[in-house]
């Protein structure tokens, strides 16, 4: 443990000790960059401690330059999470990747995270359990680039898909609203917009939760963290009486499948339980969380207005009354015509 460790101080400090890629002091858009300096002391020290002692480390540049980025800061982040190893580095020329694997030293569980500085932020590398798909996976939830005053967050929404919680925090969100849309989420949705669908939500006569989760998340979890099959709706609802529907959205912002959790009792036109799998998939705009959330809303009864709102019942109405109305219409007109007749 202790000569891997040292192993990989050793590559970390060559790594510190070479000139950063952008030798011009700018950081490729002509503007002065104060990380892209060439770094002067030794932070071997601060490294192998670090590795040995699993604690996260902070290159004191980076928090001269951004106050509220410090291994205090990031600790709290990581909780009583021992297993995943961070650190935030200055610009380099070694492969960032390489680095993250010897931060990990090859260990059979846990996860290390290497923020290096590029372009004006840091650009994240994981190294950790699990085949090339898995860290790909769950970098793919956060993005592979962070502004120095969102690494904080995005290292929380990380830590959340390494511990295999997105499920959970999906289940704990749906307790108190009747939509969850994570933060690091990349939709049409903007924070205000969520609200006010969630506040929708939860006025349709339908009591249903609806989650929108990182379709990348869900797959590293399930293949890695959780080791497990099934309804991801099933598993968000848990022991909870109300049905859920989950909409996967990958990277891209595009809303690629959708899950339900069971049958719903609609009480407009009586008990006839809507089938939940066929109308969540049924509403889904692949190319637009808002739009897919708007169309469940207006088929669950809670159209963008009352107008609106109205015609949907008005018109699902009249498909399910028409085949009565039209027998009702026969028996009516055929007797008059027959006295007609005679």
């Amino acid at each position: 443990m202790v000569k891997a460790a040292a192993a990989g101080a050793a590559v970390v400090f060559a790594v510190l000790s070479v000139p950063p890629a952008a030798a011009d002091g700018t950081d490729g858009g002509g503007a002065p960059d104060p990380l892209a300096a060439e770094l002067g002391g030794d932070p071997a020290p601060e490294i192998l401690e670090a590795v040995r002692e699993g604690r996260p480390l902070v290159h004191p540049r980076v928090s001269d330059r951004f106050p509220s980025i410090t291994a205090d800061s990031v600790a709290g982040v990581l909780g009583e999470d021992t297993t995943t190893r961070v650190a935030v580095l200055p610009a380099v020329e070694a492969d960032p990747d390489a680095v993250a694997e010897d931060m990990h030293e090859g260990r059979a569980e846990g996860a290390a995270v290497l923020y290096v500085w590029h372009d004006g932020g840091f650009r994240p590398h994981l190294a950790g359990r699990g085949d090339g798909a898995g860290p790909k996976g769950a970098l793919a939830t956060v993005g592979s680039w962070a502004a120095p005053g969102e690494l904080l967050r995005s290292l929380a929404q990380l830590e959340t898909v390494l511990r295999g919680d997105v499920i959970s925090r999906a289940a704990e969100s749906l307790a108190d609203s009747p939509l969850h849309v994570p933060p690091c989420l990349r939709t049409d949705l903007g924070a205000a917009r969520a609200e006010e669908l969630a506040d929708r939500f939860a006025a349709v006569p339908a009591r249903v939760r609806v989650a929108l989760l990182p379709s990348e998340a869900v797959e590293y979890e399930s293949a890695v963290a959780r080791r497990g099959s099934g309804n991801v709706a099933e598993l968000v609802q848990g022991e909870s009486d109300m049905p859920v529907i989950v909409y996967l959205v990958d990277p891209g912002g595009r809303v690629v499948s959708s899950a339900a959790s069971g049958r719903v009792s609609n009480d407009r036109f009586g008990l006839r339980g809507d089938d939940l799998a066929g109308l969540a998939n049924s509403v889904r705009d692949r190319d637009s969380a808002d739009t897919t959330l708007t169309n469940l809303l207006r088929r669950l009864g809670g159209g963008d207005d009352g107008g609106s709102a109205a015609f949907d019942r008005a018109a699902e109405f009249l498909i399910y009354a028409a085949p009565f109305l039209a027998l009702v219409g026969l028996v009516l007109v055929l007797p008059s015509r027959r006295a007609e007749r005679d």
